[in-house]
């Protein structure tokens, strides 16, 4: 560890200096599998070094058995939001269970441990009542589910964020719940950054004609930044000052990318 890394881990957890650090780093890399992963772990839990230790280690062991996956991808996840796996065993073990069985995610699926954090972040009541604002627009519970399903990071938003995407999905864009229910990448993206200058955009060139093939908005919500730009903003002045005003960027600075691209 660097110096400035063991500022920070301090900083962040006093109490570790009252701890031995050896047995307990030790087991942690035996886990996370390298110095690096044990450090980035440390600077992100709000745990202290032995309570980490103590709970990652078993848990790890849990989601192997449980759910058979590799080591490889818990460390990510892990890596990725660790406070959700530095939780008491049998807590990891109740969730796992909820999480299969009433948000109807399989074990063996890419988003099970997404729906963990999910269960664990938000609490059940939580999603209940955001599963309540689904169906306020009309969803059924079949509907919902499969928006989980197909990713649960769609309810790490507000319960007013929810509301506003789906009244301007639903009620200004016209789609149905059926629809939406298989895109979830509608749900797990900025509605300012993306959704709406994105959608003004596709707006504003299909009007003009300018639009070779009537592209699917969800394709393009789908779409990195930079693509985005290179096939839809940038080779047209038309949606130049649109696209800027809406992103909070500068003609200026498109029409820099834009002879950039074509030199």
């Amino acid at each position: 560890m660097s110096e400035s890394d063991v500022i920070q881990t301090i900083v962040r957890n006093p109490m570790i200096l009252r701890q031995r650090w050896g047995p307990a780093i030790h087991a942690l890399k035996n886990v996370l599998g390298s110095d690096e992963n044990v450090v980035t772990i440390l600077k992100k839990s709000t745990r202290n070094l032995n309570c980490t230790a103590s709970y990652l280690i078993p848990n790890v062991e849990l989601l192997q058995k449980y759910c058979g996956i590799s080591s490889d991808k818990i460390q990510k996840h892990i890596l990725r939001q660790p406070n959700s796996f530095i939780v008491k065993t049998d807590l990891l073990r109740d969730t796992l269970i909820k999480v299969e069985l009433q948000l109807g995610i399989p074990r063996d699926s890419s988003m099970f441990l997404y729906g963990v954090h999910i269960w664990l972040f938000c609490g059940e009541k939580n999603i209940k009542d955001k599963c309540k604002v689904f169906m306020s627009f009309g969803w059924t519970q079949s509907d919902v589910m499969k928006l989980i399903r197909g990713n649960p990071m769609c309810f790490t938003s507000s319960e007013a964020s929810i509301k506003e995407r789906l009244g301007y999905l639903m009620n200004q864009l016209g789609y149905k719940p059926d629809y939406l229910a298989m895109r979830a990448n509608f749900f797990t993206c900025s509605m300012k950054k993306r959704l709406l200058p994105r959608h003004q955009v596709l707006q504003i060139l299909k009007e003009k004609g300018l639009l070779r093939m009537d592209y699917v908005f969800s394709s393009a919500v789908s779409l990195s930044e930079s693509v985005f730009l290179r096939r839809f903003v940038l080779p047209f002045e038309e949606v130049h000052e649109v696209y800027a005003q809406l992103t909070g960027s500068t003609v200026e600075s498109l029409n820099v990318r834009r002879c950039k691209s074509q030199s």
